[in-house]
């Protein structure tokens, strides 16, 4: 079937809505709080268009679920809560990351059901573990999505690691920047629209009556930043590789996306904490 995209500029706030061409569907670290409570927001069914945006492109996920019509379904995907210093697949939130995201949980009460998905690693499942118990909501019900991760835009993994060792790039967070916004690298990543194209239509949005009404999906820094990018037309900074900004996605940051019953998609930069930047 056919989905038409869109994405509306909003200059002077960050936050860029840019229209995509239709498309056939297949199946790691603070800006201004919203002036509007997501209480409010909740009680006045606010559309997500009217909700403040903050300097840095962001709106709160709060709000933003608080204003979701009865037309619309839902995909949130962020980046998991604070984890400890490893790296590693079974490296586990920190303290502080388990209340970042029962926070987050209680900002997005509500009598849905949230359905959950994260990677493989165990900070993912935690983080949207901890958001199910901030919700109070009694069923964790959650799915691995492997595809969903920092691999996905990686074509030659070897020469990414060539590309740091010979310091091309200071570190992995300098190259995936670099790479996502002036195309450099492009012998160690794929083409950013065609592989953030082939994951909305895979593995984010299916066709509005086969979609849940909220569906929360945790994930990783290096996905999400070049994903923001395309989706964004390059609106949030995100340049780390650049001296002046070295701006980077925050703790449970990441991108909204919004489906009404015509199949019209929106996009959204979130965030949970006072800022989506680090």
């Amino acid at each position: 079937m056919k989905k038409t995209f869109h994405l509306f500029f909003l200059l002077i706030a960050i936050l860029f809505f840019a229209s995509c061409s239709d498309n056939s569907s297949s199946a790691d670290e603070n800006g201004d709080e919203n002036s509007s409570s997501s209480e409010e927001n909740s009680e006045k069914n606010i559309p997500a268009d009217s909700i403040k945006i903050d300097e840095n492109g962001f709106v709160d996920i709060g709000d933003l679920f608080n204003s979701i019509q009865e037309n619309e379904k839902v995909v949130f995907i962020i980046r998991h809560a604070e984890r400890e210093s490893r790296v590693t697949k079974d490296a586990e939130l920190t303290d502080e990351g388990k209340v970042q995201a029962f926070q987050l949980g209680e900002k997005i009460k509500s009598d849905d059901t949230i359905y959950f998905s994260h990677t493989d690693f165990v900070r993912t499942e935690q983080t949207c573990e901890n958001i199910a118990k901030g919700r109070g909501q009694k069923d964790f019900i959650h799915d691995t999505v492997v595809e969903i991760n920092s691999d996905w835009y990686i074509k030659n993994d070897s020469l990414k690691k060539v590309h740091l060792q010979n310091k091309d790039a200071s570190n992995s967070k300098v190259l995936v920047s670099q790479w996502a916004f002036e195309g450099d690298f492009d012998d160690t990543f794929y083409d950013l629209k065609t592989k953030s194209e082939e994951i909305i239509n895979k593995f984010l949005i299916s066709d509005y009556n086969n979609m849940h009404k909220f569906r929360l999906i945790c994930t990783h820094d290096e996905f999400l930043v070049p994903f923001t990018v395309y989706v964004t037309k390059g609106a949030i900074d995100y340049r780390f590789y650049d001296v002046n900004s070295r701006k980077w996605i925050n703790y449970l940051s990441g991108i909204a996306i919004v489906v009404n019953d015509k199949n019209e998609i929106k996009f959204y930069p979130i965030k949970s904490m006072e800022s989506g930047l680090s």
